[in-house]
């Protein structure tokens, strides 16, 4: 069975987004590789004013136990989002 953790990343409302004609993304990924691709997205979505796209939710696998009898951890992807916001 597969479940899906959906994170919102936007703060701008639907229609700022679509005011300034950026493209809005729904990022969705799992691993290490894909965490530093979506910190970068959303630096240069942030930090550059030119920037044409707005990521507004990130998909991922819910958290799991890495260890035996260990506490549920996110997905690499689960964590950057959880720490951008």
């Amino acid at each position: 069975s597969s479940s899906w953790r959906l994170f919102s990343t936007s703060t701008s409302s639907e229609e700022d987004s679509a005011d300034s004609g950026k493209k809005r993304v729904v990022f969705l990924g799992t691993p290490e590789v894909a965490a530093s691709t979506l910190r970068k997205l959303h630096q240069d979505s942030t930090q550059n004013e030119f920037s044409d796209y707005d990521i507004v939710c990130v998909i991922t696998q819910p958290p799991k136990r890495r260890r035996r009898k260990g506490k549920l951890e996110p997905s690499p992807v689960g964590a950057v989002a959880e720490e951008l916001g």
